[in-house]
């Protein structure tokens, strides 16, 4: 999961219908390059950041990039193929480096584009969702 912020899709009312049967995991930025999981059982497990983004709280367990099997990924656009544009940090893309498992790129409608000029160590979606379409790779 993922904590929205600059107008990303609000995902936040998936997590009360999955965590009634499904472990739920947010990211916490470690450092200047890599986020860390954790698992999370409600939004109460969450604090603002330094960042004033919403992050697992720091007492919560860790959890590891092999404990997911599904990725909801944020991002300003996506195109056609299923690539992502990000903030610019890099975050995700090196988290997506580790993931071998399903990436869905949660969008409005109006962040699809026909193409991004993306490069090689940028990783596809496996899926896009937007209120209006579904796209699979």
């Amino acid at each position: 999961m993922y904590y929205p912020i600059l107008g990303e899709v609000d995902i936040l009312p998936i997590i009360e219908i999955f965590k009634k049967d499904k472990k739920i995991v947010f990211p916490k930025i470690q450092d200047d390059k890599n986020l860390s999981l954790f698992f999370v059982k409600d939004l109460k497990d969450l604090e603002k950041s330094k960042f004033n983004i919403y992050e697992p709280k720091k007492n919560l367990k860790k959890a590891y990039i092999y404990d997911v099997d599904i990725i909801l990924v944020p991002g300003i656009a996506f195109d056609k193929k299923g690539y992502r544009l990000g903030f610019g940090k890099g975050y995700y893309d090196r988290l997506l480096k580790k993931a071998n498992c399903y990436k869905i790129g949660i969008a409005y409608e109006f962040q699809i584009i026909t193409d991004i000029n993306h490069k090689n160590h940028d990783i596809p979606m496996n899926m896009v969702i937007t209120e209006k379409n579904i796209w699979k790779f």
